[in-house]
C-alpha cells in the first residue's frame, strides 16, 4: 500500500508552463498521489540535467530510506543539459549532494514567485556549488543574444570561458547520450536495492531497456507540449497534458506498485 508519491526530475515534473499557483497540484505526480490519496513532496527542478535527477532520487531515499517507502515518479531529462562546479567550489574532491545545487533562480523556487513561491525540498547550502542547465541557454547567453540569462551563470562568471571551450573542442553527445542512459539505470538500481517502488519515464525505450519492465514507461513530453500547449507557450504542457501522463501511470502501475 502506497502512503506517499514523491516526484523527481526536471521542469516538466514541477509543473513548468502552468501558473505557479497551482503548478505543483495539477502536475502529473500530484494528480497519482490524489488518485492514490497519499500526499507528495516534489524535488524536480527546472533545467537540470539527469545527474541532478539522480541526486535527487538519491535524496529521497536519504530522506525516506526509514520509514514506509514512497512510490518514486522520475521524469528525466534531454542529455543535452549539464552540471558544472561553480566559482564556489576550491576542492578537488567534492562528495555532492542534492543540498550543493543551486534551486532558488528556477521557478517556482525563485523569490521572484511571490506568494506562489514554493519551498526548496532540502536545506540548501550557504553557496550553491553546483550549476545545472540547459546547453541551449548556455550557448544563448555566451553568444550574446540572450543577456537575461546572466542571473543563471552568475556563478560559473570564472569558468564561462573553459566551458565553452569544452563545448567546443571536447564534448561529444553521443558520448553524453550513453553516460546519462548509464545514470538514469544507476537510478533504477539505487531504488531497487533500498525497495523502493518506482517508475522512471523516458522517451527511449531501447537505451533504457535494461530497467525492470514493471519500472519504466516510455513517455514523451513533446507530445503532449505540441497537443496540449502551455498557455504561457513556455514549450511546456497545460493540465490536460499533465492529466494525460497521470493517467497513463495509473494504469501502468496497477495494483503493482512493488
Amino acid at each position: 500500500m502506497v502512503k506517499q508519491v514523491v516526484i523527481c526530475g526536471d521542469s516538466f515534473a514541477c509543473g513548468s508552463g502552468m501558473e505557479a499557483s497551482h503548478c505543483f497540484e495539477k502536475s502529473f505526480g500530484a494528480l497519482v498521489a490524489n488518485e492514490l490519496d497519499v500526499p507528495y513532496k516534489i524535488y524536480a527542478r527546472g533545467g537540470c540535467c539527469n545527474y541532478v535527477i539522480y541526486l535527487q532520487v538519491k535524496q529521497a531515499i536519504e530522506d525516506f530510506g526509514g520509514k514506509e517507502k514512497p512510490l518514486v515518479l522520475i521524469s528525466t531529462t534531454h542529455h543535452s543539459r549539464f552540471t558544472f562546479p561553480s566559482d564556489h567550489v576550491t576542492d578537488a574532491y567534492n562528495n555532492y549532494t542534492l543540498a550543493d545545487v543551486e534551486y532558488h533562480l528556477h521557478e517556482p523556487y525563485s523569490v521572484h514567485c511571490g506568494l506562489d513561491r514554493r519551498e526548496i525540498p532540502f536545506t540548501p547550502s550557504k553557496e550553491p556549488k553546483l550549476i545545472s542547465e540547459t546547453l541551449s541557454n548556455f550557448f544563448h547567453y555566451q553568444s550574446g543574444e540572450g543577456p537575461n540569462l546572466k542571473y543563471l551563470f552568475k556563478d560559473l562568471d570564472a569558468k564561462l570561458s573553459a566551458i565553452k571551450t569544452f563545448y567546443a573542442e571536447l564534448y561529444d553527445d553521443s558520448i553524453k547520450q550513453t553516460n546519462d542512459s548509464g545514470l538514469i539505470l544507476m537510478m533504477h538500481m539505487l531504488l531497487k536495492d533500498a525497495g523502493f517502488p518506482h517508475v522512471i519515464m523516458t522517451p527511449n525505450n531501447h537505451s533504457d531497456r535494461f530497467i525492470d519492465k514493471k519500472n519504466y514507461l516510455q513517455n514523451d513530453w513533446g507530445v503532449y507540449s505540441r497537443k496540449y500547449p502551455d498557455p504561457r507557450n513556455s514549450g511546456h504542457c497545460d493540465e490536460r497534458g499533465h492529466q494525460a501522463v497521470a493517467e497513463h501511470i495509473i494504469k501502468h502501475i496497477g495494483k503493482d506498485v512493488s
